[in-house]
């Protein structure tokens, strides 16, 4: 993201998977209450949405371009393809 600082992030997974690994800068919008919380994602920067693997990033893109989002981009593969490529990814660290 440093690199595009337009470029907007949405992880449309849930929390628990997102503590698992994420994408650093990523904004969490889990799918199941992005309807409520669409506001809260600026419609006029490029935006790229991802999950796990791409299927929840499709209805997510969908349901964000029917808000008016016009400059969209589906991750394809998720989080998971991001990780394979040597991406930067980043853990939540557990209390222990």
């Amino acid at each position: 993201m440093a690199a595009n600082p337009e470029l907007c992030i949405v992880d449309v997974r849930r929390r628990s998977e997102r503590d698992q690994g994420h994408i650093p800068g990523a904004l969490l919008r889990p799918l199941d209450g992005l309807r409520a919380e669409v506001a809260s994602v600026d419609p006029n920067r490029l935006t790229a949405v991802h999950c796990k693997s791409g299927y929840r990033s499709a209805i997510a893109c969908s349901l964000l371009a029917a808000h008016g989002f016009k400059r969209l981009m589906n991750v394809l593969g998720g989080y998971d393809a991001w990780a394979a490529a040597g991406l930067p990814t980043r853990k939540v660290l557990s209390a222990g």
